[in-house]
């Protein structure tokens, strides 16, 4: 599906979040119509590089790759089924990890979503796995994949990302994540999960 990209106002963002000090966490950042990417090096503070990086480009909505809710009854959600622990509704939907086998990472996203709520940005997740089974792209982690499932995010979105050069499997996910956010600014995303205790947007 081709989207025409619309010149937004609106500085929109789009994350592979990664373990803290790993060096994968990617960022990619459309603004006035021009795409940028960051990445964390090594031993570098994820979640402050990712505040310092947003506040800096003033974005104000964020698509992100990681769980940013528990399952519902650890909500509390009193169900008349057998209560799930482990996965989410939209976690099933889309065979994404479970949460609780994230652990940390799980807590760290939902902290993060905190501050920046606080600061007025919107928070949504993501998972591009499931974007590119809707686009029928196929997910490789080879420098080849990585150069051809560039080239295909290119062709669905007309060119857009100009002359920046993806190089791992963690900056296309953070792409994969902004076509999310471009998605759901042109009322094309798709929504999956129970909003009682969380959903996926693609």
């Amino acid at each position: 599906m081709n989207l025409k990209i619309l010149e937004m106002e609106t500085v929109i963002a789009g994350v592979d979040y990664g373990a803290k000090l790993s060096g994968n966490t990617a960022i990619a950042i459309l603004k006035q119509g021009k795409v940028e990417l960051f990445k964390t090096k090594v031993k570098e503070n994820a979640d402050d590089f990712i505040l310092q990086v947003l506040s800096a480009h003033q974005v104000k909505m964020v698509f992100i790759d990681a769980p940013l809710s528990l399952p519902r009854s650890l909500h509390g959600i009193k169900d008349e089924v057998e209560p799930e622990f482990f996965y989410r509704q939209c976690d099933k939907e889309t065979g994404a990890m479970s949460p609780m086998f994230l652990g940390g990472l799980t807590a760290r996203a939902i902290a993060l979503k905190y501050l920046l709520n606080r600061k007025e940005v919107e928070v949504y997740e993501t998972y591009p796995s499931h974007l590119c089974r809707l686009l029928n792209i196929e997910r490789v982690k080879t420098a080849d994949g990585v150069f051809k499932m560039f080239h295909r995010i290119k062709e669905e979105l007309n060119g857009l990302f100009g002359n920046i050069e993806p190089q791992t499997i963690h900056e296309i996910d953070a792409l994969l994540a902004l076509y999310s956010a471009i998605r759901f600014c042109h009322q094309q995303h798709v929504i999956l999960g129970d909003a009682s205790e969380g959903e996926i947007l693609v």
